[in-house]
């Protein structure tokens, strides 16, 4: 069985969080909130034009990390750069997780 990656994805306060929180205890999945590195990052002193980019390096990292471990996961962060989407697809891609989206 595949490990199962859910996005979700919607502008800052739709709900994305409030919903990854919710469906994950009934899949039994690991949520990954991008806003909780970043903020770890800037109260470590990183600048904000530096927070940004780097929280979504270690976001993916630990996503393959907790993927490698079979952890089903759900991924909490706006998908607003295509870039951040491209990756979320080669994590589908590793994992054999079918693109699955919630749209908040």
């Amino acid at each position: 069985m595949s490990t199962l990656v859910i996005q979700m994805h919607g502008l800052p306060w739709s709900g994305k969080s409030a919903v990854a929180r919710a469906v994950a205890p009934h899949l039994g999945a690991v949520v990954l909130d991008k806003d909780v590195i970043k903020a770890a990052l800037l109260r470590a002193g990183v600048p904000e034009e530096q927070a940004g980019p780097s929280a979504y390096e270690v976001y993916f990292a630990q996503a393959r990390e907790l993927a490698g471990l079979g952890y089903d996961i759900v991924l909490d962060n706006p998908v607003f750069w295509p870039s951040v989407e491209e990756r979320w697809h080669e994590l589908c891609e590793l994992t054999g997780s079918p693109r699955l989206l919630i749209e908040c």
